[in-house]
């Protein structure tokens, strides 16, 4: 994305009109913090320029550092872009919760006076955002996805004749569902729903009428290797691309490889995300709703054992956590280690029998 805004930053949409690199950045920008943002509409690069300098004592903003080293240089240049110029910034808002295991953040941007673009940030480094994300196993739906709805209602306003949502991570499963879940006026004017490397939609969000409408218009990008993609059911359009990165860390955004002034596409995905999907779907049929939930709040019980609310206090603590975690899982009752030994059954015949797939076989749907 830097080098993309490096090369290209000059080139307005009247030359290259919105592409999906263009939605990455600002489904990027939707993890800064704007709240400091005064202005109920005001330009992109001063909306941005407030968001740089934000410090939030928030859990939910606390971020490792490279984080908010790439998202800041991000930040700068797309401030200082042609390509972004006309941009206006039109909205934030950011919820957190620990007790109620919910995390939310959303930014709207005006990309001209008729084009709505809504933002949808992902997981936050709290555990209760995580928490949150794991309740998609067995939940209709998460409060967040009950947000993303609500947001991008509130978000529409006079003259907006076309609406794009997207996200990354989380927020790309939110901009789904909330395209899904919103009225049929506003499904008619939204051009695009796109997820970057989110996880997919529930069974019970496929079978509404909504989905079936919006579904031609969702796009996913993955990376080759993506994980967190593979999980639930993704729509018809899912796109493979490169990554500079490996494993889970092609999950982070700043290494997707971008040629041009757009990705760089691959014919399929890399095997071991193939066989990924293949597991979790094995698995997710192997344990019902209600075995799906009590595995979650173990495992959370066991993590949030270590009295933290994020990720860096996590490692900050280092052996202290550790030594906590342990302890918990150490103390579990014989119920308990029943349920995991159940779950790790599940999960290896599940692997064994995505091994069952020839080399560069694909599943028949792509989750």
């Amino acid at each position: 994305m830097l080098d993309y805004l490096k090369t290209y930053g000059h080139v307005p949409f009247s030359v290259s009109p919105l592409n999906d690199v263009d939605l990455l950045i600002f489904a990027q920008l939707s993890y800064m913090d704007f709240s400091s943002v005064e202005d109920a509409v005001c330009p992109f690069s001063q909306a941005l320029a407030h968001a740089s300098a934000a410090d939030s004592p928030d859990p939910s903003e606390d971020r490792f550092s490279f984080q908010r080293r790439d998202d800041r240089n991000l930040a700068a240049l797309a401030a200082v872009s042609a390509r972004y110029e006309g941009v206006r910034f039109a909205g934030f808002t950011r919820h957190f919760d620990p007790a109620a295991e919910t995390q939310f953040a959303a930014l709207s941007l005006l990309l001209s006076d008729a084009h709505l673009l809504v933002a949808f940030r992902g997981t936050d480094n709290t555990l209760a955002g995580w928490k949150e994300d794991f309740n998609m196993a067995f939940m209709d739906e998460i409060p967040a996805q009950r947000m993303a709805l609500d947001y991008l209602t509130a978000a529409d306003r006079e003259n907006i004749k076309t609406i794009t949502v997207c996200g990354h991570s989380k927020g790309g499963n939110l901009a789904l569902y909330a395209a899904s879940a919103c009225s049929c006026n506003m499904q008619d004017r939204i051009d695009r729903a796109v997820s970057f490397d989110g996880p997919g939609l529930n069974e019970h969000v496929i079978r509404s009428d909504g989905y079936r409408r919006i579904e031609p218009r969702m796009h996913v990008v993955l990376p080759r290797d993506s994980l967190v993609g593979r999980l639930f059911e993704q729509p018809g359009d899912v796109r493979i691309i490169d990554s500079r990165s490996f494993s889970t860390l092609q999950h982070y955004p700043y290494f997707w490889k971008t040629g041009k002034m757009d990705f760089i596409g691959l014919a399929r995905p890399g095997r071991m995300s193939v066989l990924l999907g293949k597991t979790v779907c094995g698995l997710m049929e192997k344990l019902d709703s209600a075995a799906r939930e009590r595995l979650v709040e173990v495992v959370y019980g066991i993590i949030a054992s270590s009295d933290v609310d994020t990720f860096n206090e996590m490692i900050a603590q280092g052996l202290k956590s550790a030594s906590a975690v342990a302890g918990s899982l150490f103390r579990t009752d014989a119920e308990t280690r029943r349920l995991f030994l159940s779950a790790v059954t599940a999960i290896l015949s599940s692997a064994a029998e995505a091994l069952g797939l020839k080399d560069g076989q694909e599943p028949e749907n792509p989750v």
